[in-house]
């Protein structure tokens, strides 16, 4: 199912379908004025916005086992949570326009290595409000996507789903499992559909014929994998005429691929009829 745009048109219409008027009230051409400043925003982001699948950070929910009892903080790496400490972790917005302003493309020297710094300034209207450390999409076109046919992933049972029959593994869109062993680069272990099955870029134990809880094993799967941008917004102000909201304008940092926010699946992880071929990795 497609995600749903922003339907800015519906939104923020033409305010002045009548003739202007000699003398209005202040109250009416205060909000005139102001429904002008919004259409003419309208026009401005959707002549130079660019389309992003917006996802919001939860706030409350069902929270996560991952969550420390003592310290009440997540694992940033779960597949639950995401590091928001509630299960699910972003609720999907649909597809919004943003304008992004021009900026530099720099490199920052950390103590692990070289890391891109690319944090522009951006625009969106006011609706829907966006708050700090939620995230936007961008599929960068022509969107490449890949299906790597062979990763070996080490996988701690019951690490991130306690008391089930199933696990979760760290890349999405898997594709097929090929083997599944008790130690590294072994012989398969696992009887395929008959010990377990792939369910939704998951393993899922259909026997005791399992490994133990909290112990590792060895999943040897494949995988679509797609190109997108990711970014994590901050410092958000919002522009306001007497008190209305206008705009909201905020910074955003584009993300490594390696960050945790990639394993969210998002509308542009969908895998597509025809993929470019990978080897084992």
């Amino acid at each position: 199912m497609a995600e749903p745009k922003k339907d800015y048109k519906s939104s923020y219409p033409e305010p002045f379908q009548e003739p202007w008027r000699e003398e209005p009230l202040d109250a009416e051409l205060m909000d005139e004025i102001y429904q002008q400043i919004l259409y003419r925003n309208r026009l401005v982001l959707e002549a130079n916005g660019e389309e992003f699948a917006f996802y919001s950070r939860k706030i409350t929910g069902e929270k996560c086992p991952c969550v420390d009892p003592n310290r009440e903080t997540p694992v940033p790496s779960c597949r639950l949570c995401y590091g928001t400490m509630w299960i699910g972790g972003y609720d999907s917005k649909g597809i919004i326009k943003c304008r992004i302003q021009p900026a530099a493309r720099t490199r920052l020297m950390e103590e692990l290595g070289i890391k891109p710094d690319f944090r522009p300034r951006a625009w969106t209207m006011a609706d829907p409000v966006v708050t700090t450390r939620d995230f936007l999409v961008k599929q960068k076109p022509p969107a490449e996507i890949f299906e790597v046919t062979m990763f070996e992933e080490p996988v701690i049972r019951q690490n991130y789903i306690p008391n089930t029959n199933q696990d979760a593994f760290s890349k999405l869109n898997v594709t097929k499992i090929i083997r599944v062993t008790d130690t590294k680069a072994g012989p398969s272990n696992y009887t395929p559909e008959v010990d377990y099955t792939l369910q939704n870029s998951r393993i899922v134990w259909l026997t005791a014929n399992r490994p133990p809880a909290r112990t590792t094993y060895y999943v040897t799967y494949g995988y679509v994998l797609t190109y997108t941008k990711r970014y994590m917004i901050a410092d958000i102000t919002m522009s306001t005429q007497r008190g209305k909201p206008l705009h909201q304008e905020f910074s955003i940092e584009e993300l490594e691929p390696t960050h945790p926010i990639y394993s969210f699946p998002s509308v542009y992880d969908l895998p597509a009829t025809s993929v470019n071929r990978v080897g084992p990795v």
